[in-house]
């Protein structure tokens, strides 16, 4: 949840060569450490990949939060057997808000059977890794 708050400054405080700019203020989880990863969210909880043009890939949604250096993220496919179906790597990322799409493939180009699926994304971050995981549905 975004706050939004007025803050006082001085014309000697303000840097005249930018516009505009904002503050973001990052508060400490249950656990007391910063999070990294914010805001993960997917398309819907189950999808169509029978190439109609509607709801023809599951999405994961997220924004990564000040990263200090270039982070890993990957999403990974899993049946509800525990073997991995498919892995969708990314390249190296810097902060904001980044997506991953799976378009109901296996690793090798299959479609795959109609059913439940394990999804995780993976982050390797510079302050140790962070992720989340989820379950999908693929009907056709």
């Amino acid at each position: 949840r975004l706050l939004t708050v007025q803050q006082s400054a001085r014309e000697q405080d303000v840097d005249p060569f930018s516009v505009g700019g904002s503050l973001v203020v990052r508060v400490r989880d249950e656990k007391g450490e910063l999070p990294l990863l914010d805001q993960v969210r997917t398309s819907s909880g189950v999808f169509t990949p029978d190439g109609d043009g509607t709801n023809d890939a599951f999405t994961v949604f997220y924004d990564l939060l000040k990263l200090t250096r270039e982070a890993r993220a990957r999403l990974e496919i899993y049946d509800l057997g525990g073997h991995r179906v498919r892995e969708l790597e990314g390249g190296p990322t810097a902060s904001g808000r980044r997506a991953h799409s799976w378009d109901g493939r296996s690793d090798a180009g299959r479609l795959v059977l109609p059913g439940l699926y394990i999804w995780r994304l993976h982050i390797e971050t510079d302050a140790g890794p962070a992720g989340r995981r989820g379950v999908v549905g693929v009907a056709y």
